[in-house]
């Protein structure tokens, strides 16, 4: 009887062989994939965290100084510049009185628009994929940073890359029993995620080669092991019936070979 090639054990064991292989390989690129976005939040929110302290410290010396907010800003601050940059890429940072006006960027006075729609457009510009429900949770870590309560949290927490933002309090000569006199909020641009999609993009890459590779090492392998087997069941076979004389030979699929006298 004429064995089809999806029933012969060779390609069964191929195919099993295939995969477990697939698998995991999945499960290595998925949990690479997985890895390198949660390291690299943790490290994001670090920096973050630092150049938020680092220029809410500066400004509140300045401001301590006998320097005027807007003044100690300044001298502190970049001027005329929406998006900085970082080791992490673009970040949009904003400095907010306690008069909720932001000081920096310096937009000017536009009449009719009120200072939280001056912060929300900003927020809008640095990620456009921020939900209203981001622009509240940083709304409320600025309330908080008036009363002198850091904030790290993060935004588009539903999404593959979540990102961090920061509010610190700026306080008064930059001494942590200080008053405070405004609050630093670093929101970082878009941008900064292209990273994280540029090594999942790598890691993909990588997968679709591992996996052909993968099959190709099982089709081999079981090509190594049924060969043989399929030898022993034609000599079995051939032994019981008594013919002793019988030369043993395998097909080209490996299976229950030609029986030549």
């Amino acid at each position: 009887m004429r064995i089809r090639w999806w029933q012969s054990i060779r390609w069964r064991l191929a195919i099993g062989s295939m995969l477990v292989a697939l698998l995991a390989t999945i499960l290595l690129a998925l949990t690479s994939i997985v890895a390198i976005v949660y390291y690299y939040s943790i490290d994001q929110r670090d920096r973050l965290s630092n150049i938020a302290a680092d220029r809410a410290e500066r400004i509140g010396a300045n401001f301590y100084a006998g320097q005027k907010l807007n003044s100690a800003v300044n001298s502190v601050l970049p001027p005329a510049r929406i998006l900085q940059s970082s080791q992490d890429g673009q970040y949009l940072l904003m400095v907010i009185n306690r008069a909720n006006s932001v000081v920096y960027p310096h937009m000017g006075r536009v009449r009719g628009v009120k200072p939280r729609a001056i912060a929300g457009y900003l927020l809008k510009l640095a990620d456009p994929s921020l939900q209203p429900n981001d622009n509240a949770r940083i709304g409320r870590a600025i309330i908080d940073g008036f009363k002198g309560i850091p904030t790290v949290g993060q935004l588009n927490e539903h999404s593959l890359i979540s990102q961090p933002f920061v509010v610190q309090p700026i306080r008064e000569g930059g001494l942590s029993n200080g008053m405070v006199v405004g609050v630093v909020v670093i929101v970082p641009a878009e941008a900064a995620s292209q990273f994280v999609l540029a090594v999942g993009k790598a890691v993909l890459v990588a997968f679709g080669i591992i996996a052909l590779l993968a099959v190709l090492a099982a089709i081999l392998f079981s090509r190594t092991i049924t060969r043989p087997l399929a030898k022993l069941t034609v000599a079995a076979r051939v032994m019981v019936v008594g013919n002793y004389s019988t030369r043993v030979s395998t097909n080209a699929g490996g299976e229950l070979g030609e029986l030549a006298h």
